[in-house]
């Protein structure tokens, strides 16, 4: 009984909720005017392909599939991407948290240094006036870590993707790094080694932050409209892949 409880309650809630009220204007419309009941009832149906859960763990799927972490890494410099960051939430040793993927990321990148010891370059800047610099909340939380500071690089300039393959670029030359493994969530792999093959730069991928099964389960609440989480982020990563 709870499963039926909870897969009605996407219909009811928003967003799942403008599912229900367009897919009702469109029955309500259909005597008086079909063409407008048909727009009604296409409109309810995208919206509810695009507020279910399975679209999004289909669309986050065949990003994340990929590419796979390597069983040995080969390169001289782990590079991290950041994900957005707050500026002024307390922290255990200042200010500032990096976001939910950022973090994962983060984990990834320590656990990655205390297997090989290679120095880690962290890319990311302020993108609006209430986001932390990404580097630096990041190399302090590294640092706290146990990691020693001269081990991490910052780059605190970027503020997307794209810029985020060309300032690290000049970092590493700067600091005669050849062979950079690239650490961002497996979602965001891609379209990252997108803009690093577009400035001249190689990377071995090292996807992490995963957010959808190898081994995928169908089941009705996988059916019944939720908030837009996986769906919005896989579509922006393909609408920035066309971009690029």
């Amino acid at each position: 009984m709870i499963y039926v409880i909870k897969f009605l309650y996407g219909f009811v809630l928003p967003p799942g909720l403008f599912v229900t009220g367009t897919l009702l204007l469109g029955l309500f419309a259909y005597r008086r005017d079909k063409v407008l009941a048909r727009c009604f009832l296409l409109l309810s149906f995208l919206l509810y392909l695009f507020f279910i859960p399975f679209t999004g763990h289909f669309l986050i799927h065949t990003l994340e599939k990929q590419y796979t972490p390597p069983k040995e890494v080969s390169g001289d410099v782990i590079v991290m991407l950041g994900g957005g960051a707050t500026f002024d939430t307390p922290d255990i040793d200042g200010k500032g948290h990096l976001y939910g993927s950022a973090a994962n990321r983060l984990l990834t990148v320590a656990r990655l240094h205390n297997q090989t010891g290679l120095p880690i370059v962290i890319s990311g800047g302020t993108v609006y006036p209430d986001n932390g610099s990404e580097a630096d909340i990041a190399k302090r939380q590294l640092v706290s870590l146990g990691i020693e500071q001269d081990a991490i690089f910052v780059e605190t300039k970027s503020r997307n993707t794209e810029e985020n393959a060309k300032y690290t670029k000049e970092l590493l030359k700067k600091e005669h790094f050849q062979k950079p493994i690239l650490v961002t969530s497996a979602y965001h792999m891609p379209r990252a080694v997108n803009h690093f093959h577009n400035v001249g730069l190689p990377v071995e991928p090292y996807p992490t932050d995963y957010s959808s099964n190898q081994n995928t389960e169908v089941y009705p609440n996988q059916f019944s409209p939720a908030m837009i989480t996986s769906t919005y982020k896989a579509l922006k990563e393909y609408l920035g892949m066309l971009a690029s």
